[in-house]
């Protein structure tokens, strides 16, 4: 890829697992606190297309079906995970085999969790702007929130996509962040913030009143 040329990316979302600490579908909850707002799920698809996505994938197990309603007004491609209950890196790894047989032209993945709610748009593209600046397949870009820790999203070159497809079914992507020998990082303090609990969607609702990424 040339600095000229357009950086084609798939942006994955997991999105396969129960929410056991939350009692609820972290990926179903309202964030407009009416009948008439939009899921976590729908609005992080909406980031991905929003950053410049060439196909969204988005991942389900628990709750596929709700999932899938939630998404009917947005473009994704579902991908179910039968084997969820295993931990998120086997839905890291079912996107990643997917990609390298679907998506064999793009130059990368966005590996993005939406229940991440505070983060941006602009901050995907930041991070896309970085790998691009990096200009190797094997590069990586990531979010830090501080202290050169790093979390996503994140974004994987296509020669990342033989590793991300083998991954440990308990192990997430963070892992391999620290053996990429070119790695970009991006500082984002609000993705620190992810819903897991009551507690996180206390505060939720004290922080987002309205969806406020449509397209």
């Amino acid at each position: 890829m040339t600095e000229k040329q357009q950086l084609s990316f798939v942006a994955v979302l997991p999105a396969a697992g129960a929410s056991s600490r939350l009692g609820q579908s972290k990926h179903l909850v309202n964030l407009g606190g009416t009948d008439t707002g939009e899921a976590v799920i729908a609005r992080a698809v909406r980031r991905a297309w929003a950053a410049g996505a060439s196909r969204v994938v988005v991942v389900t197990g628990d709750s596929h079906a709700e999932i899938a309603r939630a998404l009917r007004s947005v473009e994704a491609t579902l991908i179910p995970n039968a084997n969820w209950r295993a931990g998120m890196g086997s839905s890291i790894a079912a996107a990643a085999r997917w990609l390298l047989t679907e998506a064999r032209t793009v130059d990368a993945c966005l590996i993005q969790l939406a229940d991440q709610v505070l983060v941006t748009p602009e901050h995907l593209k930041a991070l896309l702007a970085s790998f691009a600046a990096l200009g190797r397949p094997d590069g990586v870009a990531a979010t830090t929130a501080g202290n050169n820790v790093t979390q996503p999203p994140a974004v994987f070159g296509r020669a990342w996509f033989p590793a991300l497809a083998e991954l440990a079914p308990e192990a997430g992507a963070k892992g391999l962040l620290s053996l990429a020998a070119h790695l970009a990082l991006v500082p984002h303090g609000a993705a620190a913030f992810d819903l897991d609990t009551p507690a996180d969607l206390e505060r939720l609702g004290r922080t987002i009143v309205q969806p406020t990424c449509r397209m």
